[in-house]
């Protein structure tokens, strides 16, 4: 098994899963990892947003932000320097990007760097490929405008260290509401109009546009038909 480099931080490789809500891609990450510590491969796993003290807050107010006001106002009831948070303003589009943009530069500098500096192999659940998918494509019609600024600012964030290995576990979006059935689990889950198929689609069109970084596996299968096409792509990444 080669040793791989990066594009990059350090001489670790960063493998990153996505694909809209539901699809299956956290059961597939957890195998990936299994997969490659039994052939010897040192490796973390994170999600993001998430992993640091910023991310860990960021994700949850833009999952349940209704309820991080509500911790808000009352942690913050008596302090001077407090006003009280309106429960039902809703945040504008540009808020939601940065906020995501926010927890993945921290998420860079804390949990990337030193692991891949370290020459560590990190599984990262969501990275930008969920930005310009959710927001680019989901919020912003695949704008090509604000998808070229996503990009950039992604980038930014990264400091230009993108994934050696993207994978899609793709779904129809008619499995999406299949999976989750009546509930809504968070903000995003609650979104419609159109939001999951524009998000879906984004994703593939990126498979199209980068054919070398990022791949697509059918997420209808069962999870160990899913796994077998996932290892493909890890085996010729490590050439296990």
């Amino acid at each position: 098994m080669n040793d791989r480099g990066s594009n990059g931080s350090g001489s670790g490789t960063l493998v990153s899963f996505e694909g809209i809500d539901r699809c299956g891609k956290s059961t597939q990450l957890e195998r990936t990892r299994k997969y490659l510590v039994g052939h010897g491969v040192e490796c973390i796993v994170a999600r993001e947003p998430g992993g640091t003290a910023v991310g860990g807050v960021v994700r949850h107010l833009l999952k349940f932000p209704v309820e991080m006001y509500e911790v808000a106002n009352e942690a913050f009831k008596d302090h001077p320097d407090f006003e009280a948070v309106p429960l039902d303003q809703m945040r504008c589009k540009e808020s939601e990007l940065f906020l995501f943009l926010a927890s993945r530069s921290e998420y860079y500098d804390k949990v990337l760097a030193p692991a891949l500096d370290n020459g560590l192999t990190v599984l990262s659940d969501r990275l930008g490929d969920s930005t310009h998918a959710y927001q680019g494509g989901g919020l912003w019609h695949c704008d090509p405008r604000y998808v070229q600024a996503i990009r950039q600012l992604n980038d930014l964030a990264l400091r230009g260290r993108w994934p050696d290995l993207t994978v899609i576990v793709d779904i129809p979006v008619q499995e999406l509401r299949r999976r989750k059935g009546v509930l809504d689990d968070d903000e995003f889950e609650r979104r419609k109009g159109g939001f999951f198929e524009r998000t879906r689609d984004a994703y593939l069109s990126l498979a199209a546009l980068e054919p070398e970084r990022v791949v697509v596996v059918n997420g209808m299968q069962s999870v160990d038909e899913v796994f077998a096409d996932v290892r493909t792509h890890i085996d010729r990444l490590y050439d296990i």
